[in-house]
């Protein structure tokens, strides 16, 4: 792992893991003066980070002791990553149907351009229904009735549309996130 990001979900599952590993275990806490694991009685010493990785590569290992002075091993907690989330970082799925962190983001991304678009479409609806009433009313001439109503006509149909895709698009994107 870095310290950079990764675009697997598994990867992320397995930093998150090792920080709260270390949060819990090696952190010593202003306000509690020990450990959170100390606090709640599962650790009896500070973690060094050495501690941790024995830890952490041990309870890998296909099921031998921990070889450290520990009571609990953190794989026993279910903090520990698999040891396939800590591959090389292809950008492949991961396991099947489930998505990776850069698919999952995408779908964000999509899902606020979608609202952004539907803002969009009301404001051209109310911009259409101002270029139209403005034009009935303050200009005198015979085609500005027709292009008038036309705008106020097609003001309300075209935020229907917008409403219509947005709701189609947002269901698309709830289905692909199952």
């Amino acid at each position: 792992m870095t310290n950079g990001f990764s675009k697997k979900l598994d990867n992320l599952k397995a930093a998150v893991a090792v920080f709260m590993a270390w949060y819990n275990f090696c952190r010593v806490h202003q306000t509690l003066r020990v450990t959170p694991a100390m606090e709640a009685g599962i650790a009896d010493h500070v973690w060094s980070i050495r501690d941790l990785l024995t830890v952490t590569v041990d309870a890998q290992k296909p099921r031998k002791a921990v070889a450290s002075s520990a009571r609990v091993s953190i794989h026993s907690l279910g903090m520990v990553a698999q040891p396939s989330a800590l591959d090389d970082g292809s950008e492949s799925t991961v396991e099947g149907d489930d998505l990776i962190l850069r698919d999952v983001l995408a779908i964000d991304r999509t899902i606020l351009a979608n609202e952004r678009t539907v803002l969009a479409y009301f404001r051209t609806m109310l911009a259409l229904l101002a270029a139209g009433g403005s034009l009935i009313h303050f200009i005198e001439a015979w085609w500005v009735l027709p292009v008038g109503v036309t705008l106020l006509i097609s003001a309300p149909l075209l935020f229907g549309f917008g409403v219509w895709r947005y709701r189609r698009v947002s269901r698309d994107l709830r289905r692909r996130r199952r």
